[in-house]
């Protein structure tokens, strides 16, 4: 199966934060940032293996709490905006 999401709906989170009901939660750590003019491309690479990129916005106020390459994060997507497909249908 695979996880189908658009970067800009996943949350950075802080790891170990509780559990949100309504949030698939994924973790990994922080391999690398690319700044794309208003935006920031997180790349995370998650405990499975895979890597995830996630879209956060170029304000002061994003930036202040950004995390750092290196760093252990959690990712949430909201249940509502997760889609899982078959192999097959890839």
């Amino acid at each position: 199966h695979f996880l189908i999401l658009r970067p800009e709906l996943v949350a950075l989170r802080p790891a170990g934060q509780a559990p949100d009901a309504d949030l698939n939660e994924l973790a990994g750590i922080v391999k690398d940032k690319i700044f794309q003019g208003d935006s920031v491309l997180v790349l995370v690479g998650l405990d499975s293996g895979y890597e995830i990129g996630v879209r956060v916005p170029a304000s002061r106020g994003s930036q202040a709490g950004m995390p750092g390459t290196g760093t252990r994060v959690g990712l949430g997507l909201h249940r509502d905006d997760s889609l899982v497909v078959p192999e097959a249908a890839a």
